[in-house]
């Protein structure tokens, strides 16, 4: 799961390759908005938007309050407590 996401943060640290891969094993079957988190951090999702929220979330670049306004701002369909729950249990 390495690359570039928006914003041009470069996500290469083992560290967060664990957790992007805890997070799509774990978390795979809820969404954020409408598209499955299994499907966001797959190899056929060209959404680096998530990948790069997330990856913030995990280096502390983002606090849970600010990864969770991100989320409702770029993905308007919602996200459920349960998935930021189970992504937040990952960290």
């Amino acid at each position: 799961l390495a690359g570039c996401g928006a914003g041009g943060f470069s996500q290469e640290s083992p560290g967060a390759d664990a957790f992007l891969d805890r997070v799509q094993t774990n978390c795979g079957k809820y969404s954020v908005g409408n598209q499955p988190i299994g499907w966001l951090l797959s190899d056929s999702s060209n959404d680096t938007t998530f990948v790069d929220a997330t990856t913030k979330l995990f280096s502390g670049q983002f606090s849970r309050s600010d990864y969770q306004d991100f989320l409702a701002s770029f993905y308007p369909a919602g996200t459920s407590q349960a998935t930021l729950d189970c992504i937040y249990k990952q960290l």
